[in-house]
C-alpha cells in the first residue's frame, strides 16, 4: 500500500471528491480503508469539516477498528468510527433513552439465544412435545429471526406499530416450515415483554425510529453532514435503508427527484468480496448504488496485497459473474508463487490429498503454522481433521 505521501491518481481522486454521492469500487488489496481514512483527513484539514460532523461506519467491528487505527496514525482526532449496529443503537437512545435495553438485561447475543429457547419451550408445551421434537434448534431459530430482521420481515407487519414509509418497506416473514414464523411471533412477544434488544434489533429498531420520528431524523441528518461507509458490499437491506434515510438532505419520506446530489454520501467496497450473505448482506446495494443515487463512480484498480498468480486466477473465475459491473485489475507485486489445481472424488479423497500436500510441505521444511486450509462450509472440516490426525499434523 502506498504511503500517505504517494497515493495513486485513483486514490487521490477519491480523497479529493468534491461532493455528492460517490461509489468507490475496489479490487482486492486496493487499500480501501486507508483511502477512506485519507478522505476523512482531507475533509477535516482541507475542507474545514468539523470532525464530529463526519460519520465513518461499516458492518464489522474489525473494519471499524482498522479505520480508527489508521485515522490515529494520520493524526486525525475527533472522528470516531462506529459500526452500523452502534449507529442504530445511538438513534434509539436519542429517541427514548429510558426504553432501550434495561441495565440488567443480558447482552444482545445472549438475549437472542434466551428468547429462542423460550419460544421453543412455549411451542413444545402447547403441543405436549419435547423441544427437540419440534425439529428446530435455538441456534437455527435465532439465526433465522436475525436474517428476517435484516430484511425488515415481520411476523405480522400490520401489527408492528409502523407508519408511513416504514410500513411500506416492511414485509411479511415467510418460510417453507411455518413453525419458524410461529416461533418468530413468540420470540417477539417475549422480547417485547422484557424490553430486550438483539443485535438485529439495534438495526431494525434504529431504522424504524429514524423513518418515523421526523425530529430525530432532522437532528441526525444535521449532525452527520458527511457519511462514509467502508466494506459496503456487506450491508443488508435494513442497513442500506437506514443509511438512505440518514443521508437524505430533506425531512420528506422520499428525497425529491433531482436532489440526490445534496447527499454527502460515499461508499467503498468490492461486490466480489461479500462474505456475510448468510447474515443478510446483499452486494446488489453496492452494484446498483450508481443508478440509485446518480453517484460518481471511482475505481481503485491497483492491488497491493497479492501477487499475480492467485489474483489472476480468482479474477478469471469472477469475470463469469454477469450480475456485477466489469472492473479492471492492475497488479503491482509482479508474478510470485504458483497456483496448483488438484481434483479428487469424494470428501475423503479431497481430505487425503490436502493432508498429503501438507505433509510434503512439512518434509520440505515448512512450519505447519505457515499452512492454511480454507473450506467453503463447516461440514467439510471433519474429513480434513481425521486426515490430519492420521498423519500427526
Amino acid at each position: 500500500m502506498p504511503s500517505s505521501f504517494s497515493l495513486t491518481d485513483e486514490q487521490r481522486a477519491v480523497v479529493r471528491h468534491r461532493g455528492g454521492p460517490a461509489v468507490v469500487r475496489a479490487v482486492p488489496g486496493a487499500g480501501k480503508t486507508t483511502v477512506v481514512a485519507h478522505r476523512i483527513r482531507h475533509l477535516v484539514e482541507e475542507r474545514d469539516v468539523a470532525p464530529d460532523r463526519i460519520l465513518a461506519t461499516s458492518f464489522s467491528r474489525e473494519t471499524v477498528r482498522d479505520l480508527a487505527e489508521t485515522l490515529r496514525a494520520l493524526g486525525v482526532r475527533g472522528v470516531e468510527p462506529q459500526t452500523l449496529h452502534a449507529l442504530g443503537l445511538s438513534l434509539l437512545r436519542a429517541q427514548a433513552p429510558a426504553r432501550v435495553h434495561p441495565e440488567d438485561a443480558p447482552g444482545p447475543g445472549t438475549a437472542a439465544r434466551i428468547l429462542a429457547r423460550r419460544a421453543l419451550t412455549d411451542l413444545a408445551a402447547e403441543r405436549n412435545l419435547d423441544t427437540t421434537e419440534i425439529g428446530i434448534s435455538a441456534r437455527e431459530l435465532s439465526d433465522q429471526v436475525a436474517a428476517w430482521k435484516q430484511q425488515l420481515a415481520y411476523p405480522d407487519p400490520d401489527a408492528a406499530d409502523l407508519s408511513g414509509t416504514a410500513r411500506e418497506k416492511a414485509q411479511a416473514a415467510t418460510h417453507d416450515n411455518e413453525d419458524f414464523v410461529t416461533l418468530y411471533r413468540r420470540f417477539e412477544r417475549h422480547r417485547g415483554r422484557e424490553g430486550w434488544l438483539t443485535y438485529a434489533d439495534m438495526l431494525r429498531e434504529g431504522w424504524a425510529a429514524l423513518a418515523q420520528n421526523e425530529d430525530l431524523r432532522t437532528r441526525a441528518q444535521n449532525r452527520y453532514r458527511h457519511v462514509l461507509v467502508d466494506e459496503f458490499q456487506d450491508v443488508s437491506r435494513v442497513q442500506a435503508l437506514l443509511l438512505d434515510r440518514l443521508t437524505a438532505q430533506t425531512g420528506a419520506p422520499d428525497t425529491p427527484s433531482g436532489t440526490e446530489n445534496l447527499r454527502r454520501y460515499m461508499v467503498v467496497g468490492d461486490a466480489d468480496q461479500c462474505i456475510y450473505g448468510w447474515r443478510g448482506a446483499d452486494p446488489s446495494f453496492l452494484v446498483h448504488f450508481h443508478e440509485r443515487y446518480d453517484a460518481t463512480p471511482s475505481p481503485l484498480t491497483d492491488s497491493f496485497r497479492l501477487s499475480a498468480a492467485p489474483l489472476v486466477l480468482a479474477n478469471a473465475v469472477i469475470q463469469n459473474n454477469e450480475t456485477r459491473p466489469p472492473k479492471r485489475l492492475r497488479l503491482t507485486r509482479g508474478v510470485e508463487g504458483t497456483t496448483e489445481l488438484l481434483t479428487a472424488d469424494g470428501a475423503e479423497n479431497v481430505a487425503s490429498r490436502i493432508a498429503g500436500t501438507a505433509e510434503q510441505l512439512r518434509e520440505r521444511g515448512y512450519a505447519l503454522d505457515d499452512i492454511a486450509v480454507l473450506v467453503r462450509t463447516y461440514g467439510q472440516t471433519p474429513p480434513l481433521e481425521q486426515a490430519f490426525l492420521e498423519r500427526d499434523l
